[in-house]
């Protein structure tokens, strides 16, 4: 991937975009056939990267978009109603669809009528609409303070402001970030949930877990140096897939028959929480 002048479109995110759409699309029509290696393997694909990696594009295109504008506050309004329009009619009339159609309607409709009692994917709209004013506090903030530039200050001090280590420090920081902000939600989470919410609230690890890539993305379309630094190259994109790779083999391919059921459970959501925090790494197109 690669910056264009002002204006222009970024053909190589709308080949990305077009791509994780079109999994989605497959990762749906592969449910109910999970006893299928082949189909088996679908979800755990997705779920490593897809929305990884949409988050970080959607930070991206949002950094990007802001620094053009004029007014900021203006993109957040226009933002705010992008999302909270689809995300009102998703909440008001096609949860309650969804819902009706597996028959766990009454739930839904006992009084108090909770708009988020079960959210199904709208979880991801309920996220970015959330970082959106988050957006524009970073934006003021970074006015203000100049808060990108001291990160390549010290990125530059520490000699690690471009080539190999550069990308290394940026991906796995990042990775980091976002696997331990969702073992610390998930951790605080645990026990404390209400059964009638624990579908809606059991998202808010992955809310708040993708919001690094979101900033990734952000601070990448705002800073040139941090950019080069992250698409340095594809080998260390590369290394962290393919040991990734090799982990959801190991663990799925066999390891796991050698536990009993509950450890078996803890360790392989732990695995894929793993993936899911390591896998989306930006990618030069």
């Amino acid at each position: 991937m690669s910056i264009g002048a002002p204006g222009t479109r970024i053909e190589g995110l709308s080949m990305w975009r077009a791509i994780l759409m079109l999994g989605g699309v497959i990762l749906h029509g592969a449910i109910g056939l999970e006893h299928i290696p082949v189909f088996a393997a679908i979800p755990l694909i997705s779920h490593a990267f897809r929305m990884g990696s949409f988050m970080l594009i959607s930070g991206l295109l949002c950094g990007y978009t802001m620094a053009r504008r004029r007014s900021p506050l203006a993109w957040l309004g226009r933002r705010s109603i992008q999302i909270g329009v689809p995300l009102l009619v998703g909440l008001l009339v096609i949860c309650p669809l969804i819902g009706w159609m597996l028959d766990d309607l009454p739930d839904r409709t006992r009084w108090p009528f909770v708009l988020a009692h079960d959210w199904y994917h709208l979880w991801f709209l309920v996220a970015l609409l959330a970082y959106a004013p988050l957006s524009y506090a970073f934006h003021q903030w970074d006015r203000r303070y100049g808060v990108i530039v001291r990160i390549e200050q010290a990125l530059a001090d520490r000699s690690i402001g471009s080539g190999r280590s550069a990308q290394t420090v940026v991906l796995l920081a990042t990775a980091l970030a976002c696997c331990a902000l969702m073992m610390l939600t998930r951790q605080i989470l645990a026990g404390h949930i209400p059964p009638g919410y624990a579908a809606p609230l059991s998202h808010i690890q992955l809310m708040l877990g993708y919001a690094p890539f979101y900033l990734l993305g952000f601070l990448l379309a705002r800073s040139p140096m941090l950019f080069r630094a992250a698409t340095h190259s594809i080998r260390m994109p590369v290394i962290i897939l393919v040991c990734v790779g090799i982990v959801y083999a190991g663990w799925f391919g066999g390891v796991r028959l050698a536990l009993d059921p509950l450890r078996r459970a803890i360790v392989g959501d732990l695995v894929e929480l793993i993936g899911m925090a390591i896998c989306p790494p930006p990618h030069r197109s």
